[in-house]
């Protein structure tokens, strides 16, 4: 396995996913970069399990996925760390299945001042959340908020804040006992589920995948591996009103992405560019596995003609001026204006 997630905080790049190396050291599932040169720093600790996801509040790490036991200390579906120090801090949200073993989170987000997390659990900690939990980012307890997401397969991959809004993303028909083709949203204050609800299908009609959710006021924009948007065809990648739902007809790519084997995974926006991650080929396939388009209008931007086929991530620095993109085999820096190889 290789890089699956990378996140931004304290003058550094962290890294999680499948690997028990970086080069010649030995790091297992977590590995932390300085931001600048990109240079392994010694921060590590012992897992049983991994991790997948990353989120940064305030001066921690949180780092989730499926795992029992962290430095020595039990946890279940994450454990967060000193941001600067890399200490193991106490949090642990503590899922477990419907028959009381552990279980993963598959995403996580800042939400405010607090923490949404995604995935196949049944409880965090002794609170019924199906699917989906916001916890306290000490504590890992969680919160009075509930919506439970329904479906035996259903999953929740991705979640966004925005405008005192939280958004999830997935495979799911149902959120709360309402209908939610994909993507679903809460007001943060009330906790109350929003009426928002693009309709995000695949052939034949099916509520498929949304891997990749990214908001901004104006737009949010969904990736993954579906075909129609509110009956408007939008292959893997299509931009929605923020508060209506409705598909920006505006917002278009360019391009073919295969029906089966194409998909967008992850989104970021920043600098005047929407950036896109996953497996697909555009612009006579230069444009592969790492895309930059307009947010406006969705062409093809300059740059980033070089990708490997198949990215796993991708996030901006603060001040938009550097694109790290992770791969099976580690991460890359761009200069995020033109997409040229940074140092």
């Amino acid at each position: 396995g290789g890089v699956e997630d990378i996140e931004i905080g304290g003058g550094k790049l962290f890294v999680v996913g499948g690997f028990t190396n970086i080069g010649s050291v030995n790091r297992k599932a977590i590995a932390r970069f300085d931001l600048a040169t990109l240079t392994l720093d010694s921060f590590g600790t012992t897992i049983t399990g991994g991790f997948s996801r990353l989120a940064v509040l305030g001066n921690a790490v949180y780092a989730c996925g499926s795992l029992s036991v962290v430095g020595g200390q039990t946890r279940s579906g994450g454990a967060a760390f000193d941001l600067t120090s890399g200490a193991l801090l106490p949090w642990n949200p503590n899922l477990k299945s419907e028959g009381g073993s552990n279980a993963s989170a598959d995403t996580v987000a800042v939400a405010q001042n607090s923490l949404v997390i995604g995935g196949p659990f049944a409880f965090a900690g002794t609170e019924r959340r199906m699917r989906l939990a916001q916890v306290d980012p000490i504590t890992g307890a969680a919160t009075p908020w509930q919506c439970h997401v329904g479906g035996d397969t259903s999953h929740v991959y991705a979640t966004a804040s925005e405008s005192g809004q939280t958004l999830i993303a997935g495979d799911f028909s149902i959120v709360g006992g309402l209908w939610r083709t994909g993507a679903a949203a809460w007001d943060l204050t009330t906790g109350a589920l929003l009426p928002w609800a693009p309709e995000v299908r695949a052939s034949g009609g099916w509520p498929t995948g949304v891997l990749a959710i990214e908001a901004t006021p104006s737009r949010v924009y969904l990736g993954g591996v579906f075909k129609t948007v509110n009956g408007v065809q939008r292959y893997d990648i299509a931009a929605v009103d923020p508060v209506t739902g409705a598909t920006d007809t505006l917002f278009l790519v360019p391009g073919f992405f295969h029906p089966t084997s194409d998909f967008i995974n992850n989104l970021a926006i920043g600098g005047g560019r929407l950036f896109a991650a996953g497996s697909f080929n555009l612009a006579n396939s230069t444009m592969s596995g790492l895309g930059a388009f307009s947010p406006v209008t969705g062409n093809l931007l300059p740059g980033f003609s070089g990708g490997a086929g198949y990215t796993t991530d991708l996030e901006l620095s603060g001040d938009a001026a550097y694109l790290f993109v992770s791969y099976v085999g580690g991460v890359n820096k761009f200069v995020a204006a033109t997409g040229a190889p940074a140092t």
